[in-house]
């Protein structure tokens, strides 16, 4: 299968045949217009239309015969061409990571440093995750629930079912329509969690990637295998109960992964796929769990603090994190921006980013003082509150940089670290 790898937020010229070009633009598209984005993860453009540009969501899109994988730009030097397995995997190693941390908390499993010895592909960074967060779940026990049956037996089960006992069997002893409630491993959860399983099985190459996927196979036996569509359909308004909320993750992640191949998702008649993660958004995820870790109490995310005018067009405004240390209120924004390996710095003016020569932007630093003014009319503080921008930190120490901005307010670069950390309450500067 013909691959391209890319990091994100990078260009880089692809002659494919044009339709393989559009049937990827496609999948871009229905990726963006499913998730309700402001752009779609990639496009095409040069005036032969062969340079790809590609945004902050990584993962894989299949078309065909053909595959795009976009890494986290973490470790962008490792792609280039003839890159080994290692370098790979180890791009790979970092996204589990932080993925793994971001969405269960402080599941992280000491058993994923064993991946570092195979080839890993994105399918089994997928698998990795739902098995490892779904096989002890299921060992405690499989979901159950009563489902309605109906057949037609020799002795009564449950109760008659009149109506049809008088029309089709009248008379006969020997065939009773019944209908009675049966306490059933087969149920729209668990076909859904068999379905993605079997999804990912297809896919995941990785032995214990797989060797997961096969015990979560096993111990869900008992439920039929569906279409990733009946699958979908049985569970697009499922309400979880209290035996069954432990499974939530799972059934989201789920969802997810099966949605992805949905036949919205690009050209017709063309096998397809398409799984993106949100760099941005993950990013945040991190920093939120990592500051919980830490011991902040009280933190809220995207809390509306203001408006930027006070009408019509309001604009609302949504620091990422809000939170109280002591009896002062700190504010703070996660920016997804690699900042070099010297110490970093505010830029004169905006620029495009690129990879290790970053700078925090003016734009940056504006939002904050935005944010931290608002908060302080709007709750008649004396002065404004200290803002935090959060960055991601390859490798080393580096302590918390202050500046003091304009209004008063001092402004934090506070690093965090995304690669190699162990414990989660370690990763902020």
């Amino acid at each position: 299968m013909p691959t391209l790898r890319i990091a994100e937020w990078n260009r880089k010229r692809v002659e494919w045949p044009r339709d393989v070009r559009e049937s990827f633009s496609e999948l871009a598209l229905g990726w963006k217009n499913a998730g309700r984005l402001n752009a779609a993860p990639l496009e095409w453009g040069g005036t032969d239309g062969q340079i790809l540009s590609v945004r902050q969501w990584v993962g894989v899109l299949e078309s065909g015969e053909y595959r795009i994988e976009i890494y986290p730009k973490l470790d962008a030097h490792l792609l280039h061409e003839g890159d080994n397995i290692s370098d790979q995997t180890t791009l790979l190693q970092s996204l589990l990571s932080m993925i793994a941390a971001a969405d269960y908390g402080d599941w992280i499993e000491s058993g994923r440093a064993s991946l570092q010895f195979e080839p890993l592909q994105f399918a089994d960074v997928w698998a990795y995750l739902l098995g490892r967060n779904l096989a002890p779940l299921l060992r405690q026990g499989v979901s159950h629930a009563y489902l309605t049956m109906h057949d037609d037996l020799p002795a009564v089960r449950g109760k008659i079912a009149v109506s049809r006992q008088v029309t089709l069997h009248f008379n006969r002893a020997d065939k009773i329509a019944c209908i009675w409630d049966e306490w059933s491993a087969d149920n729209a959860l668990n076909r859904l969690l068999k379905c993605a399983l079997d999804f990912l099985w297809k896919r995941a190459r990785h032995s214990q990637s797989r060797a997961v996927l096969s015990e979560c196979l096993s111990l869900l036996d008992s439920a039929q295998s569906v279409s990733p569509r009946e699958a979908l359909a049985q569970t697009e308004r499922f309400s979880f109960s209290r035996a069954t909320l432990r499974f939530q993750n799972a059934f989201d992640l789920s969802r997810r992964l099966l949605s992805s191949q949905s036949p919205d998702f690009g050209a017709s008649g063309v096998q397809n796929w398409v799984f993106l993660t949100d760099m941005n958004a993950l990013f945040e995820s991190f920093c939120a769990a990592a500051l919980r870790e830490s011991g902040v109490q009280n933190l809220e995310t995207q809390f509306e603090i203001g408006t930027l005018f006070r009408a019509p067009n309001r604009i609302r405004q949504l620091p990422d994190f809000l939170w109280r240390e002591g009896e002062n209120w700190q504010l703070g924004d996660a920016k997804w921006k690699l900042l070099g390996q010297n110490a970093p710095d505010f830029a004169e003016e905006n620029e495009e980013i690129k990879a290790g020569k970053a700078k925090i932007s003016p734009d940056d630093a504006r939002q904050m003082s935005v944010y931290s003014e608002i908060w302080k009319r709007e709750n008649g503080l004396v002065s404004a509150p200290p803002v935090t921008i959060f960055y991601p930190l390859l490798e080393g120490n580096r302590a918390v940089i202050r500046r003091t901005m304009w209004n008063g307010a001092e402004l934090r670069l506070r690093p965090v670290r995304v690669k190699d950390f162990g414990d989660l309450d370690t990763v902020l500067g």
